[in-house]
């Protein structure tokens, strides 16, 4: 945890370590303990063939609305960037993103408030699995589905991405508003955002590993926006 990034827990479990300032836990900060079973670990990429956008990008305040075919499935190949104050509005659905990047710069707007799912994953085992790279300023808006198979989850990376080099980084600071879970169980996460994620409702951060720089801020009120428990279960002991 670096440059004032803070986090304010009840408790505070790892299975690793923690290292920086700005964590505080009332009932205690406990490190070397047993990980806990992944409450997402039944969700699944869905299937899918072919792509309906290959190297998507817009600039120079560029507009478009994007909506899934009757298959509830929308595949952008070879990634989605926007540049220069652009924007992409996402209907209800699951949106793949399948190999390179989910790029949006400063002043360019990614919304998706209507129970929306971005999947990254590759087809080509060949090739690395798309990765996230949203700048700071940029405007990123997403409500994860309250039911169905993906229910709860807002970005999900394939959880057989697990590329030690690559760098996830979510960077848009107060315009950031995603409600449900960021869900990158075999790689890493850079973290920023100067205002509570989600507003007054529920961000879940699952990653490998997390890096919490800035003011890092978000709120955890879950109750009725589809994501699953994420709590210890049975007795523990504690030296």
């Amino acid at each position: 945890m670096t440059g004032g990034a803070t986090i304010d827990a009840s408790t505070a479990y790892f299975v690793g370590g923690v290292s920086g300032s700005g964590l505080t836990a009332a009932h205690g900060i406990y490190t070397g303990v047993d990980p806990l079973i992944d409450p997402y670990l039944n969700a699944r990429v869905p299937s899918y063939s072919g792509c309906n956008s290959t190297n998507y990008k817009l600039t120079g305040g560029e507009s478009e609305t994007k909506s899934v075919a009757a298959s509830g499935v929308y595949v952008f190949c070879i990634g989605v960037t926007l540049l220069g104050g652009s924007s992409l509005t996402l209907g209800a659905g699951t949106f793949i993103i399948d190999q390179d990047q989910l790029n949006i710069g400063g002043g360019s707007r990614r919304t998706a408030t209507s129970g929306t799912t971005i999947i990254l994953t590759t087809s080509n085992v060949s090739k690395s699995c798309a990765t996230t790279k949203i700048d700071g300023g940029a405007v990123l808006t997403i409500t994860a589905p309250t039911s169905g198979a993906l229910s709860g989850i807002a970005i999900y990376q394939d959880r057989t991405c697990t590329d030690s080099s690559a760098t996830n980084t979510l960077s848009g600071g107060a315009s950031q508003n995603i409600v449900g879970a960021i869900y990158f169980p075999g790689e890493a996460v850079s973290y920023s955002g100067g205002s509570p994620t989600g507003g007054t409702l529920c961000t879940q951060l699952i990653a490998w590993r997390i890096d919490f720089n800035g003011s890092s801020t978000f709120n955890s009120v879950c109750t009725g926006t589809g994501t699953r428990s994420v709590s210890l279960t049975g007795g523990r002991l504690v030296e």
